[in-house]
């Protein structure tokens, strides 16, 4: 894990974007774990974070066919950490940037998220679940 060293930081925070597949768009730093979040979170003013579902990729190379990636998805199987994870890391541990997104395209597992992070956020927090353009009501 290569935390942003603090001389690269914008004052304000910096942005998370936790994906294990994915890239961060440009200026974010990409937490390709739970883990790395979770350092980024206690390291670091984190100004916002958007957040993903289902990880567990990050050290897969994926394949560009989609058979070939279909199978690799089914082979690999759900057992691993998720951002569901994350957010109770969040919870328990108090670490709420001012926005939080999540990206997630598993509709099941985000509303979970949302659901937990809307529960347990501090009043004034924004939240949203950006594939499908809603924002979770505080």
């Amino acid at each position: 894990m290569t935390l942003i060293p603090p001389k690269q930081m914008d004052p304000i925070g910096i942005k998370v974007w936790h994906d294990d597949v994915r890239p961060a768009p440009s200026g974010w730093f990409w937490a390709r774990t739970n883990e790395d979040a979770q350092a980024a979170l206690c390291e670091y003013h984190v100004s916002e974070i958007s957040l993903d579902h289902d990880l567990g990729f990050h050290d897969v190379v994926l394949p560009e066919d989609p058979d070939e990636l279909a199978e690799v998805l089914i082979l690999k199987g759900d057992d691993g950490p998720t951002g569901l994870d994350l957010c109770k890391w969040m919870v328990e541990w108090d670490k709420f940037p001012p926005v939080i997104t999540i990206h997630s395209w598993n509709p099941d597992g985000a509303r979970a998220m949302a659901a937990l992070l809307s529960e347990h956020a501090p009043a004034g927090t924004s939240l949203t679940i950006s594939p499908f353009n809603l924002n979770v009501p505080r």
